[in-house]
């Protein structure tokens, strides 16, 4: 018998914009043939997910308040440890990607 992750109110945000974000992706046209350069962004996004924004994400295009970015910074590094996202960085060790894993996908579905 596995338990169930106890998710607090953040992580549940969190979790839930990511597969939102994903969502929007998923629904994204492809674009023409000889534009490369979006050819290779919507290639990016589909493999790594979504490009991780937190003002966007969750300040509605304001800049957040460093401690709540903060805030939801370490509950995204606990999802990710305890393997409910995928995060991907960029060379200089900066967050740039998120991506829901199947077990964040039934993490959230469970409590719907």
């Amino acid at each position: 018998m596995t338990t169930k992750p106890k998710l607090t109110d953040t992580e549940r945000e969190i979790l839930t914009t990511v597969r939102n974000r994903m969502t929007e992706v998923a629904a994204l046209p492809d674009p023409p043939a000889w534009n490369h350069w979006q050819i290779e962004q919507l290639r990016e996004l589909r493999e790594y997910g979504p490009r991780y924004a937190p003002a966007d994400w969750f300040g509605g295009g304001n800049p957040l308040p460093e401690k709540v970015r903060v805030r939801y910074l370490r509950a995204i590094n606990k999802l990710m440890d305890a393997g409910l996202l995928d995060g991907t960085t960029t060379e200089g060790g900066r967050l740039a990607w998120l991506k829901l894993t199947p077990a964040g996908e039934q993490a959230i579905t469970s409590r719907a």
